[in-house]
């Protein structure tokens, strides 16, 4: 009976430990995700840049070779130039890199907070376009 105990947490322990490293793994992922398309996002500013901060919340997918697709938006900013600029730079990150295969047995349905700034603050450095933080919802199947 102590064997079989032993073993049984010997086993919730490797379970737990798998899962705390699957998370390393989809943060680690999604943070260089992020940063891939933040690059694009900047390249993608609107010209003619309306003032102030504007928010898009985008949804895409991602396989498991870091193709996007279904690209849309969640969430629009009210401002079509600048809807449009989120949507032209998630579509062009693509491919992001390749998420790990703890994460990639399908397709990862993913949402994506793009803020537009260009407040009155940041007139003295450039306007900036940049994912808002790292990618805010993962799902593995839906």
């Amino acid at each position: 009976m102590m064997l079989r105990n032993g073993l049984a947490a010997v086993l919730v322990a490797a379970g737990l430990l798998f899962a705390l490293s699957a998370e390393a793994l989809e943060a680690s992922w999604a943070m260089r995700a992020s940063l891939h398309i933040r690059s694009s996002v900047l390249a993608h500013r609107p010209r003619p840049f309306p003032a102030g901060r504007h928010r898009v919340v985008m949804g895409f997918k991602v396989d498991k070779v870091g193709k996007i697709s279904d690209v849309a938006i969640i969430e629009g900013s009210g401002k079509p130039i600048v809807d449009a600029a989120a949507l032209a730079a998630v579509r062009d990150a693509s491919p992001v890199p390749a998420p790990p295969s703890v994460l990639a047995a399908g397709v990862i349905a993913i949402s994506l907070p793009i803020a537009f700034d260009n407040s009155p603050g940041t007139l003295k450095r450039k306007s900036v376009g940049r994912p808002e933080r790292v990618i805010t919802s993962i799902c593995r199947g839906c």
